[in-house]
């Protein structure tokens, strides 16, 4: 798998094949669950179609968990909470991924206890990498 995400163009780092696992390949998954996951984006595309703007994760997680079951989709989940709105929310969210404008304006995480340092940006990071690349 690694091998054709990076074949594709995706980083597929540690991190990357660590939330792949823990948000798609889940033990108990199956072709339902791969069936529904792609509905809920094409749902999502054509809610930010109608809409005309960017529908952030934490609201279209809102909406599914007020209007979708799980019951039949995610079979490993605990019967006890599929009835509470804010439990089904919580799944939602962790199933599906950021995208849009919360990535681009998201910041490179650095940490050292050493050192002060600001925030990288990542649209520098991006124009210093296109630069190195040209050169």
């Amino acid at each position: 798998m690694r091998v054709v995400l990076q074949r594709e163009g995706f980083v597929a780092n540690h991190a990357v094949m660590t939330s792949l696992q823990a948000r798609v390949l889940r033990a108990g998954t199956d072709d339902r669950f791969d069936a529904e996951l792609a509905e809920i984006y094409e749902l999502w595309r054509r809610e930010e179609a109608r809409l005309g703007i960017e529908v952030e994760l934490r609201v279209i997680a809102y909406v599914l968990s007020r209007n979708r079951e799980l019951r039949e989709v995610l079979p490993f989940l605990p019967e006890l909470n599929l009835g509470d709105p804010q439990w089904r929310y919580q799944a939602y969210s962790s199933i599906l991924w950021p995208r849009g404008t919360l990535l681009e304006t998201t910041s490179f995480p650095w940490w050292n206890p050493f050192s002060p340092h600001s925030r990288l940006d990542r649209f520098l990071v991006l124009d210093y990498l296109e630069a190195e690349r040209q050169s």
